[in-house]
């Protein structure tokens, strides 16, 4: 797919009804020359805002409400729009518009229009001269994160940040369930009331009925019955109430147990918090800067953007390299400050959820102490240490830059009295009662206890399992697709780099730079984190080429990145601009681009625009006969910015114009090819005409130049006296008006073909049929009294 057109209406440099076109029709390549500030860019940025939405070199507040896009002349009722015509009927059109003094945008055909943008989204299309450093300043991972925008490879990365998400989330379940320490005090539970180590059923029902015989009661537990009917036979002549009682008892020692056992095996991980927390709330000035990161990389990007050396918020003069550093290590700094924040939130919210866990264990067990209403437990002081855990959890649950260290603070001291009753209730299940109903109660309460320990046990280990086998699978999930992601990164990256280093050492043969490589950096479990730039500095292997190579070589460098990416990226777009890239460039690299156009890209469409008047008279001259458009833009007050082609090329457009009898813009290119012919013969002829200064002399019209020859000619021969052409001419409204200038002036198409046939027969009076070049003052034979052209077949008479 390639352009075919380009047509502006009040946008950038296109000023008022003369359409703003720029014609490359058949898939032509086209050279562009114009001053700086003649409009030439106004076409990059016609196809990045249709395609991105933006301008990004225009600045933020501007850009998000269009406002920098339509023409300064223009009022708000006067018609806004981009177009963009490709092969294979594709067409994109943007219309701007303007209601008191605030902008929207609307594509002429929205569903089909947008659909179509988001596929072009993916390609690269152009590249500004500001741009070709970009790539090579950023950081490893803005990078690795641009690349990933460009080969759909963000999809991947956000589907990973999933999976990381996930796997951490099951790391902190892990955590906070506390899964050994449960099944620990569980296990220790069963050994505590029946005197045995217990890892099965069958260990479990071995150990109740030793506990039996050792009461007398010749049971066997080897099942669900025989437990039952054993339980039964221990409640026969007991009081129900008691047995109820000394459940309770046991419920609430083993709630206390785990909430403490829980509390003990995080107070470490509680204090590391504090510690880091501290640490970074030390830093109050870093933490206040935090909040201006999304201002700072706002002003980087339009630093990056801007050719000034000065500071976009405050204006003061300052050099954009040096000011750009420092914002990138002002960026990086609170950036790590922020991860840091970002991880310490994460500690806290697993921290938090371990105290809820904690808090409500804990507050079952004193909710059914509190019915039991034992003597030797105090309930106040029970709720006083576990008053205090609420509070830890109550600042878990604040803003992670809001919380106060010392509300984090827990000692053991502050959890004593849960450990006293604990040993109390302890006690209470030890009671050793020496009537038979006392142990019968106490047995009964011990095996029910062991059993409700026991299956909590197959219950946690259950789930532990099922946990760890989650994690298990989802880190195997991260590593295989760790493995893929950075396979198919070095893949790419490896096509990349060739190209890049064919590129470059083409463009620098005969320098001791070459392997250039883009590298992927890799963490210490083998997920990308960024990519690196590689190269060999006179034999040496070096990994940052803006402390080894120059501004040119770097800029050189930046550009045959982009051209490589285009090889890769562009699927179905055979086109690209590059809008003023070789102004930075040594002269050599200048020569040498050129070279590599015309060979690494010959099936491309090449929209190549500069203001440097040396390397645009070395390509016209490099793609002469290539099938190039060559053009020069130029600007005036009264139209903006318009085009000159070739006089070759404005003589093919005008007669395929007035073939197909297309009138708008036919005006202004015949004008336009008549003022290139008419300052030919002026040169040619020695004009002499009155003194202007610089753009002024440039801009000499028709009405001008036209009598300027006829009065020169009329001076020095009689040549011009028999021939009608010339009052046909004298008469036109076309020579003696404005003419294409005017608007008030309306040409219909046979006007204009008469005008256009006028114009070359005139021209054609001095131009010669057999060498095609203008008689000229050289050839002036005084002898001869004549003027001819350079092979001397076009001659006539001439005083000297």
């Amino acid at each position: 797919m390639k352009l075919k057109k380009i047509i502006l209406k009040n946008f950038r440099g296109a000023r008022g009804e003369h359409l703003l076109t720029l014609n490359i029709e058949q898939g032509s390549s086209a050279l562009i020359y114009g001053d700086n500030g003649t409009g030439k860019s106004s076409f990059t940025d016609a196809l990045e805002w249709i395609v991105t939405g933006c301008v990004k070199h225009l600045g933020g507040r501007e850009i998000e409400k269009h406002g920098g896009l339509k023409n300064t002349f223009a009022s708000e009722e006067d018609e806004s729009y981009a177009v963009i015509e490709f092969d294979k009927q594709h067409y994109l059109q943007k219309n701007l518009m303007e209601k008191k003094g605030k902008f929207s945008a609307q594509f002429g055909n929205p569903e089909s229009d947008e659909e179509f943008v988001d596929f072009l989204k993916s390609e690269h299309l152009f590249i500004r001269n500001t741009e070709l450093i970009q790539f090579i300043l950023a950081t490893g991972g803005e990078r690795l994160a641009d690349i990933s925008d460009i080969i759909g490879f963000q999809d991947i990365k956000n589907l990973k940040d999933v999976l990381s998400k996930a796997s951490n989330s099951l790391n902190g379940l892990i955590r906070a369930k506390n899964f050994e320490t449960s099944i620990s005090n569980n296990k220790n539970k069963i050994l505590e009331k029946l005197k045995a180590i217990v890892n099965s059923k069958e260990q479990l029902y071995a150990a109740i009925t030793s506990q039996l015989k050792e009461l007398g009661l010749k049971k066997n537990v080897n099942d669900e019955d025989t437990l039952t009917n054993a339980l039964e036979e221990l409640k026969k002549g007991v009081n129900e109430e008691e047995i109820i009682k000394r459940n309770n008892i046991n419920t609430s020692e083993k709630g206390l147990l785990d909430g403490l056992s829980k509390v003990k095996s995080t107070m470490k991980d509680l204090a590391a918090f504090a510690k880091e927390l501290k640490k970074i709330t030390s830093k109050k000035e870093m933490i206040e800067s935090i909040s201006i990161i999304k201002l700072l990389e706002e002003g980087e990007k339009i630093l990056s953007a801007q050719n000034k050396d000065e500071c976009p918020l405050c204006e003061r003069n300052i050099d954009k390299e040096t000011l750009l550093a420092l914002i990138k290590d002002r960026l990086n700094t609170l950036q790590e400050a922020q991860k840091q924040i970002n991880k310490l939130t994460e500690e806290k919210r697993t921290l938090q959820s371990i105290f809820v866990d904690i808090n409500q264990t804990l507050e079952n067990a004193l909710n059914l102490l509190k019915e039991l209403k034992l003597d030797n437990v105090d309930i106040e002081k029970l709720t006083a240490d576990l008053s205090c855990l609420k509070k830890i959890q109550d600042v878990l649950g604040e803003d992670i830059l809001a919380i106060d260290k010392k509300n984090l603070s827990l000692k053991k001291t502050d959890i004593k009295y849960i450990d006293n009753t604990v040993l109390s209730l302890k006690k209470i299940g030890k009671s050793g009662g020496q009537q038979e109903a006392e142990k019968r109660i106490e047995l009964y309460s011990a095996i029910t206890a062991s059993c409700d320990a026991f299956d909590e046990v197959v219950k946690l280990e259950k789930e532990k399992k099922g946990i760890e086998s989650q994690k298990e699978t989802m880190n195997s999930i991260l590593s295989l697709f760790n493995e893929v992601r950075r396979n198919e990164m070095d893949k790419f990256l490896n096509d990349i780099s060739s190209n890049v280093n064919e590129y470059y050492l083409y463009m620098n043969h005969a320098e001791k730079v070459d392997e250039i490589k883009l590298v992927p950096t890799l963490s210490a479990d083998g997920d990308l984190t960024g990519i690196t730039i590689e190269l060999k500095f006179h034999g040496q292997p070096v990994s940052s080429p803006k402390k080894f190579l120059s501004e040119s070589y770097i800029n050189c460098l930046g550009l045959c990145i982009f051209l490589a990416s285009v090889k890769l990226f562009n699927k179905k777009a055979k086109f690209f601009i590059l809008d003023d890239v070789i102004s930075s460039f040594d002269k050599p690299h200048r020569i040498r681009f050129g070279q590599l156009l015309k060979e690494k890209f010959s099936d491309y469409q090449v929209i190549t625009m500069t203001h440097e008047h040396e390397w645009f008279e070395f390509m016209r001259n490099a793609v002469k006969g290539k099938g190039w458009k060559v053009i020069r833009t130029q600007w005036s007050v009264e139209e903006g910015t318009y085009l000159e082609l070739a006089p070759g090329e404005s003589k093919e457009e005008i007669e395929k114009m007035l073939k197909k009898k297309q009138e708008t813009g036919l005006g202004n290119l015949i004008r336009r090819y008549a003022e290139k012919c008419f300052k030919a013969l002026c040169y040619n002829l020695e004009v002499p005409m009155s003194f202007h200064y610089n753009d002024t002399n440039e801009n000499r019209m028709l009405g001008e130049l036209f009598p300027a020859v006829v009065n020169r000619v009329n001076k020095k021969s009689g040549y011009l006296k028999d021939k009608p052409v010339v009052k046909r001419l004298e008469i036109s409204s076309f020579i003696t008006t404005k003419a294409s200038h005017d608007s008030s002036i309306k040409e219909n198409i046979d006007d204009l073909k008469v005008v256009y046939e006028d114009l070359n027969e005139f021209y054609n009076l001095f131009c010669c049929e057999s060498c095609g070049r203008l008689v000229n003052y050289q050839f002036v034979s005084s002898p001869k009294k004549t003027i001819s052209c350079k092979c001397g077949k076009k001659e006539f008479d001439w005083k000297g």
